[in-house]
């Protein structure tokens, strides 16, 4: 019974996940054509990923999927290009230094994350792009950083760091209470919203 409402709970996660795509995909008006289609792309991945991760219980292609989520991010936000081509040397590092193929995965896929966050903040204190664009990215980033967080923080007790059970089971639900949000307000960050009318001054 419980592993039968686990899977409808997972279901119901992923039909969440998948509707943010659909939102993404019915904007009208949009920053740009390029920016749109990159906002798409990075949300098609993500449903992509989290099938991998939440139905079929792949992590590492789940992982890897995810990489390439946050390389859509890196070109959104303007990352410099000398930046992409440190990515594969970082991996390869990684690749040499670790055995581990997922911890080589995640620390990757930590590093493409921070680089993008470190950016959305920039882009956000010189308001690069529209300012309420600049607040969704940044919160909706935000919010995926605390849930890539919580999973961390729930996935080191396979190193032998003990948390109690309540506290799991907060990082269990905060997973998810941070993730669908992030999601819905990336959907909407290449939305391009109508400015308000100036007041008359008389």
């Amino acid at each position: 019974m419980a592993h039968t409402i686990s899977m409808i709970t997972n279901y119901i996660k992923f039909a969440l996940i998948f509707f943010c795509f659909i939102i993404s995909l019915s904007h009208k008006k949009n920053i740009s054509t390029t920016v749109r289609n990159i906002q798409v792309t990075a949300l098609f991945l993500t449903v992509v990923s989290d099938f991998f991760l939440v139905i079929v219980n792949w992590e590492r292609i789940g992982i890897f999927v995810f990489i390439f989520v946050q390389i859509c991010y890196s070109i959104r936000l303007r990352i410099k290009r000398h930046l992409f081509l440190i990515y594969p040397i970082i991996f390869t590092a990684l690749f040499l230094i670790l055995n581990e193929t997922l911890i080589i995965l995640a620390l990757f896929y930590g590093f493409l994350f921070l680089t993008n966050y470190i950016y959305a903040w920039k882009n956000f204190i010189h308001q690069k792009f529209l300012s309420i664009n600049s607040y969704l990215i940044l919160i909706g980033l935000s919010l995926f950083l605390l849930c890539d967080i919580s999973v961390a923080m729930y996935n080191m007790h396979h190193l032998n760091i003990d948390f109690s059970d309540d506290f799991l089971h907060f990082l269990r639900y905060s997973i998810w209470i941070f993730y669908i949000p992030s999601q819905f307000l990336l959907s909407i960050s290449s939305r391009k919203f109508r400015s308000k009318p100036k007041q008359p001054t008389y």
